[in-house]
């Protein structure tokens, strides 16, 4: 018995989606550069580091923009933290599949090694 019909099926579902991912992938990266494209032009104090430090020092920030980023602050902070586990938890699924994946290579090489002795 080479492969029983779970592993076959992991096999498939796994083929399928490394085909897949390609495109998937660079839509998001498209969709994430067009996102940040659009927080620079509409809304540059989101993402323009610099923009915020020069109208702080000119006092151009009204207080009530201040009041709201200061509050943000807590909330991307805890944002960042959750996907970063959610990160790390998609990477614990993925070498359990990459786990699954070699013990499957290894049942199949020592089903050939024993076919050849």
């Amino acid at each position: 018995m080479l492969m029983n019909s779970e592993d076959e099926a992991f096999l498939k579902k796994r083929e399928k989606m490394i085909k897949t991912w390609p495109f998937v992938g660079v839509a998001i990266i498209i969709m994430f550069l067009g996102l940040a494209m659009h927080f620079f032009i509409s809304v540059p104090r989101m993402i323009n580091p610099i923009q915020v430090f020069s109208e702080l020092n000119s006092g151009t920030i009204p207080e009530t923009s201040l009041v709201i980023m200061t509050a943000m602050v807590p909330i991307l902070n805890l944002t960042i933290i959750v996907m970063m586990v959610v990160f790390v938890l998609l990477a614990w699924k993925f070498f359990s599949h990459e786990k699954r994946y070699h013990k499957i290579i290894a049942n199949l090489s020592g089903e050939a090694g024993r076919d050849r002795m």
